[in-house]
């Protein structure tokens, strides 16, 4: 009989101990759940955000190559100054796209759903 109470009590105590193994591993499997869902927002607004740059350089470019263009063709008043930010622009607006791609497929290739 003491040995029947003996059982009984360390399957009892097994018992409470898979429970609280199970809490503790349901713990950890929401925690994880919640950091991914966490690191995919940010690559979202991340990616989104390398988007809205790629739109802006490609002004840059534009608006660069038609300040040039106009200063050349003579719509605009001739002056080195227009000549140099229109460069500038157009090569800085360039730059920026290229960075801007680079990080959205360095994004895209953590998260292809992005």
């Amino acid at each position: 009989m003491v040995q029947g109470n003996l059982l009984a009590a360390s399957d009892v105590e097994l018992h409470v101990k898979l429970k609280l193994a199970q809490k503790c591993f349901m713990t950890n499997l929401h925690q994880q759940i919640s950091d991914l869902e966490a690191e995919i927002d940010a690559l979202t607004d991340d990616a989104e955000q390398c988007r809205k740059s790629m739109v802006v350089a490609k002004a840059a470019v534009g608006l660069g190559i038609l300040l040039f263009a106009a200063s050349l063709l003579g719509l605009l008043r001739f002056d080195a100054i227009i000549l140099v930010v229109g460069i500038a622009a157009a090569l800085g607006g360039t730059v920026f796209y290229g960075s801007s791609r680079s990080s959205l497929e360095g994004i895209s290739a953590r998260d292809p759903d992005l």
